[in-house]
């Protein structure tokens, strides 16, 4: 999940760009997506919090990045599991931190347009399934801003 920030690529999914009045399906899609990222953002908030390395950035060579996070994250999970609670303190002194610096991002990128064909097809099949179970849903009879009924990824 990302946002505007971030390259479109089949991995990385973002929602469509910024409309005055976008179709209801990309609407839609936006607004999943978005509730999607939050969580994902506040699961790597607490996972920075506990191991804050990983909050400094990690400074080994790209390639071992997935397996340095997923080691973080599954050691995380043990943890809460046998209820070693995450300090808010840490949470407060790790969006301090995030605030006063600006870490810099790898500058290796695959493509440098940001429109490309298989994502936004991805992207496409996303947005009609959120849009369809919107429409069929029995639980509104209208297509207000409220969709929390549909689960994202699930």
């Amino acid at each position: 999940m990302g946002d505007s920030a971030f390259r479109f690529a089949n991995k990385l999914m973002k929602p469509y760009p910024f409309q005055v009045h976008p179709p209801e399906h990309e609407k839609i899609c936006n607004y999943q997506l978005s509730k999607c990222r939050r969580v994902v953002e506040n699961a790597f908030g607490h996972l920075k919090a506990r191991f804050r390395r990983i909050g400094k950035g990690v400074d080994n060579h790209i390639k071992n990045v997935r397996l340095i996070i997923k080691a973080a994250c599954t050691l995380h999970n043990f943890l809460n599991c046998h209820n070693d609670v995450i300090n808010h303190k840490w949470i407060e002194e790790q969006i301090t931190y995030e605030s006063s610096v600006r870490l810099e991002q790898p500058e290796h990128t695959d493509a440098v347009a940001d429109f490309e064909a298989e994502p936004e097809k991805i992207r496409r099949a996303i947005a009609n399934s959120f849009y369809s179970g919107v429409v069929e849903s029995p639980a509104s009879s209208s297509l207000e801003m409220n969709w929390d009924w549909l689960l994202v990824g699930g």
